[in-house]
């Protein structure tokens, strides 16, 4: 496997480089500082199976160079990484084309499971930017359910354990715990069963599907 890793910190850089050559079967990795590197690169060489790329480093211009990027990239899938989560260029960058956006606070573990997810060929759309989307009001109290309870109460739903509704969201299963906690004090319910009763109960269950 072969990924063009962009990013001006050197530490970023290094910090993925390690985690890719230990999630990644022998990965060749190739590092650029800034956009003029990177394009450099691309010019020189488009076997790359992956393209991952800072949003915010020195030579961007915004989302006009991820448009750049992506047409010099080719067939490659292009995923960009942030500190700063500004809905507005993260919805042009999809529209432009990029099959995934990072948080530089995502784990490291997440942070692999999201990158073999885009290079199977799917896309990847994080949980802060769905988040303001979606709600489902709970006609028990009138509390809201955010986007991630409405997906982990479909684990529960469809029978999943806690363990695998964390690998199909690809976070860690304490998180998952957590936001069980918060649904069965939203669905006032004293266990997962109860929760999905709840949930057939009042109607929810359909709104999950």
């Amino acid at each position: 496997m072969k990924i063009l890793l962009a990013d001006d910190h050197d530490l970023v850089r290094d910090a993925i480089s390690l985690l890719l050559s230990r999630d990644f079967d022998n990965p060749q990795i190739d590092l650029a500082s800034d956009l003029g590197e990177l394009l450099t690169f691309l010019d020189s060489d488009l076997s790359y199976d992956l393209i991952l790329t800072d949003l915010y480093m020195p030579g961007m211009q915004g989302v006009e160079s991820i448009a750049e990027i992506i047409k010099n990239a080719g067939n490659t899938p292009v995923a960009l990484m942030s500190g700063s989560k500004n809905r507005t260029d993260i919805k042009t960058a999809y529209e432009l084309g990029i099959r995934g956006f990072l948080s530089k606070t995502t784990t490291g573990k997440a942070l692999s499971n999201i990158l073999r997810l885009i290079l199977s060929g799917e896309r990847y759309v994080p949980e802060f930017y769905l988040e303001k989307d979606e709600h489902l009001i709970v006609p028990i109290n009138g509390a809201k359910l955010t986007t991630r309870e409405i997906e982990v109460m479909k684990g529960l739903l469809n029978g999943l354990s806690n363990k695998q509704i964390a690998a199909s969201l690809f976070i860690e299963e304490t998180t998952v715990k957590l936001h069980l906690r918060s649904l069965f004090d939203k669905l006032e319910a004293k266990n997962r069963t109860d929760a999905v009763i709840k949930a057939m109960k009042y109607g929810l269950a359909g709104s999950f599907i």
